[in-house]
């Protein structure tokens, strides 16, 4: 099926939540190399989002801001490059200053959202930042490592990107 013939029929089922997210969500799963089954979650969870409205325009420009730095901080999980591929002479890669200014943006986020041991900020790192599943993160690793559950992840999650919108002025 074609991507044209994909939205398509996700407008005439009324999947306004997927229709919106599903080229990013497609271009992120690529990239990242997702398992279809992590690509319909996501999928799922941007349609529920949409149906439930827990997440506003703010808070997703948020979240797409805190992810863009993120990554471009590089402190993102990357997959191992094989030993005989990594140039240099051993030492540590001196980091660029967007590097540095993204991983101050980054910083900044997460002292707005109670520091790194706060709950929200865990969210906000792990779900945004990592890319993990809600689930995922409320499963494993949670609030210092106990189990919350999933649905009880999500409103955390809501919770932080809501603080991070207003202190933005959005």
């Amino acid at each position: 099926m074609e991507r044209s013939e994909i939205l398509t029929t996700m407008s005439t089922l009324k999947l306004y939540g997927m229709k919106s997210a599903y080229d990013e969500i497609l271009a992120t799963a690529v990239k990242r190399q997702h398992e279809p089954e992590r690509i319909v979650g996501d999928l799922l969870t941007a349609e529920i989002s949409e149906k439930q409205g827990t997440i506003t325009d703010e808070m997703y420009d948020v979240a797409k801001d805190f992810q863009a730095s993120f990554i471009l901080a590089n402190i993102d999980t990357l997959r191992a490059l094989p030993i005989l591929r990594i140039p240099g002479n051993g030492r540590d890669a001196d980091i660029s200053d967007r590097q540095l200014i993204a991983r101050r943006r980054v910083l900044k986020s997460i002292e707005k959202l109670g520091g790194i041991g706060s709950l929200t900020a865990s969210a906000v790192w792990h779900v945004v930042g990592l890319q993990e599943s809600v689930r995922s993160w409320s499963l494993r690793s949670g609030w210092s490592g106990r189990p919350i559950r999933p649905d009880v992840a999500s409103g955390i999650l809501v919770a932080g990107l809501e603080i991070l919108a207003r202190n933005e002025g959005r």
